[in-house]
């Protein structure tokens, strides 16, 4: 005859003890949804940071004749109307 526990409806299985389980040998609840999306979006955020660290960290830079010519090809993209395009290289481009 199985025994089962009255808090978590396992079967009392142990062939040691002839007591059914305590709630201290019930396994620990498994957290809520909000904490394993916090823990998800923490990962997401770490495993962004680390590729884009990896793509800044080994690239050579760029001269300073390099750099006027970028800086020459953003001014003419936002006259030409790609305000939101040239604002990115601006603001998000590593050089």
């Amino acid at each position: 005859m199985n025994k089962k526990c009255p808090a978590c409806r396992l079967v009392d299985v142990s062939p040691i003890s002839s007591k059914p389980r305590t709630l201290k040998a019930h396994p620990k609840e498994l957290p809520g949804l909000s904490c394993r999306a916090v823990v998800c979006f923490g990962l997401c955020i770490v495993a962004f940071l680390g590729f884009y660290l990896s793509l800044i960290v080994p690239a050579k830079s760029l001269t300073i004749e390099e750099k006027a010519t970028v800086r020459s090809a953003i001014k003419i993209l936002k006259e030409k109307g790609f305000a939101r395009d040239a604002a990115l290289l601006d603001n998000f481009t590593v050089f």
